[in-house]
């Protein structure tokens, strides 16, 4: 199995992504993607990925701002950490990463 889904991670690079750390210590990721990259998107994660209620977004002024990337990442079997080259802040939280993920 690959590290990283390649089609979202490509796509991944070309948007602004962002990680934080919550108060329960759980990792929480979004991505603004333009409007003009949507299709590409639901290519590169897969329509069934919209099973199970969809994904939480927020439409912004030129992009959707899509909530819980670290699910999208997760469902395929990856860990956040291998995505850390397109985290927009991966060094602020690296290392509380890599900790949370070692521990699950």
């Amino acid at each position: 199995m690959s590290e990283v889904n390649i089609e979202l991670y490509e796509l991944m690079s070309k948007c602004e992504v962002h990680i934080i750390i919550n108060k329960k210590e759980e990792i929480e990721m979004w991505m603004h993607l333009p409007f003009y990259y949507c299709e590409e998107f639901v290519q590169a994660i897969g329509i069934n990925s919209f099973d199970d209620g969809g994904l939480r977004c927020l439409f912004q002024d030129n992009n959707i701002c899509i909530n819980d990337m670290q699910d999208v990442i997760e469902m395929e079997g990856h860990l956040v950490s291998n995505y850390k080259n397109v985290i927009d802040d991966w060094n602020e939280y690296k290392d509380r990463v890599l900790k949370i993920e070692e521990e699950n």
